[in-house]
């Protein structure tokens, strides 16, 4: 936001011809762009338990050997993804050892949650806009979404509806984990109005390293949580690493 803000800035300086402005505005694009654009997330695994593990992969990523190498790096106990296309779902199968999964394709919007935790209960909750997908674990009811971008007033109108429903559900839920690649950011007043209530850690998660990076993969829960954005793979998204313990303090 500084960055566009500053762009914005300069341009209107070059027109006024206030050459102070424009070496000031320049030289502060310069210091973004090379000092916080391009700061590293952190490289080092947090010392979490049970790993909760969740990434947007890219349904068109031929690079699937970063993501896997970081799973197998990091062994998640949890591990949810959503776009997965066949070579990733088929390195998963043959690299990684994982018991249970549960997984529901549709194409590009498809999902899949690996874990080695038995499983009590899965099933697809059904709306008229968009799947939930619904997972009973030991410790937390996991909700996992994958909404499309509100890219005009039609699909605005599907996610108000669907978050209407969503909300609907998670308001009598305890002990709930919602993962999510929103396609919206929590600026969103759909996201304020059903969501803001819940504790949440935004994280600038797509198209990182740019000015355009925007905040729109959660995690969100009824308990105090912590999570821990982390480094660019091959997909536009970068993976969140959850602590599915859900006894922090409050990040809302």
């Amino acid at each position: 936001q500084y960055f566009v803000v500053t762009i914005i800035l300069l341009i209107c300086f070059i027109f006024s011809r206030d050459k102070t402005w424009i070496f000031t505005s320049g030289f502060v694009l310069i210091f973004l762009w090379f000092f916080v654009l391009q700061t590293s997330y952190p490289i080092n695994s947090p010392k979490i338990k049970d790993k909760f593990y969740f990434i947007n992969a890219y349904f068109w990523n031929e690079d699937s050997d970063k993501i896997i190498n970081d799973i197998k790096k990091l062994q998640p106990k949890y591990l949810a993804i959503v776009e997965l296309n066949k070579k990733l779902y088929e390195n998963i199968k043959t690299k990684l050892n994982y018991k249970y999964e549960f997984y529901y394709d549709l194409n590009v919007y498809s999902f899949w949650f690996f874990t080695n935790e038995e499983i009590i209960q899965k099933k697809v909750i059904e709306e008229k806009n968009y799947p939930i997908w619904f997972v009973k674990l030991k410790k937390f009811d996991l909700f996992i979404i994958h909404p499309f971008p509100p890219f005009n007033n039609d699909l605005y109108q599907k996610q108000k509806q669907f978050f209407a429903f969503l909300g609907k559900i998670l308001e009598n839920k305890t002990n709930f984990l919602l993962v999510w690649d929103f396609n919206s950011s929590y600026y969103s007043p759909l996201f304020r109005k059903y969501f803001w209530s819940y504790y949440f850690h935004p994280v600038y998660s797509w198209n990182i390293y740019s000015p355009l990076t925007i905040p729109i993969d959660y995690a969100i829960s009824d308990k105090k949580l912590k999570v821990y954005p982390w480094n660019k793979l091959s997909s536009d998204h970068i993976p969140l690493i959850i602590d599915p313990e859900i006894d922090y303090i409050s990040y809302k």
